[in-house]
């Protein structure tokens, strides 16, 4: 039998991992029972030990968008100015805006890449002028994307 290195995720821990992504008020009795060869006394603690070392960052209820009226899928590239300084500091910017869901540093043409949902097109217009009135922001590119086909933010581990 293989040594459970503490600092590692294990077999247990990614399955643990891929059940809660799916359902994360799944009871630990049934994480248990799903993983095989744990009990819910030993999920517990994974659970604590992969929250403390900030595998599990929170738990949170996943929400159908166009179902709270924000249909409107924008997705902007950023080139700040000037070039390979402000970065960090204009993502901070940008991530702060109403609407921002989540904003990327790149390598390439562009330094970053946001996306961010809106309820209309006044909501979206404001939000891509909001972009380029943002301090160390050069030139934007927004596109509003129609139709989703796939949204999902879960990391596939086995």
């Amino acid at each position: 039998m293989a040594k459970y290195e503490r600092d590692e995720l294990d077999e247990k821990d990614k399955k643990i991992l891929e059940l809660l992504q799916d359902d994360g008020r799944l009871p630990l009795s049934e994480v248990a029972r799903k993983v095989g060869g744990i009990t819910k006394v030993g999920v517990a603690y994974r659970l604590k030990r992969l929250t403390r070392k900030g595998i599990i960052e929170g738990f949170h209820a996943r929400i159908n968008p166009e179902k709270v009226g924000k249909e409107y899928v924008l997705i902007t590239r950023v080139r700040c100015d000037p070039r390979g300084v402000a970065e960090e500091k204009v993502a901070g910017r940008i991530a702060s805006l109403k609407g921002v869901s989540s904003v990327y540093q790149l390598f390439g043409a562009d330094d970053l890449l946001v996306i961010s949902r809106c309820s209309n097109k006044e909501e979206a217009r404001n939000l891509a002028y909001a972009f380029l009135r943002t301090k160390n922001v050069g030139d934007t590119n927004t596109v509003v994307c129609y139709k989703v086909f796939k949204e999902s933010c879960k990391i596939d581990l086995l």
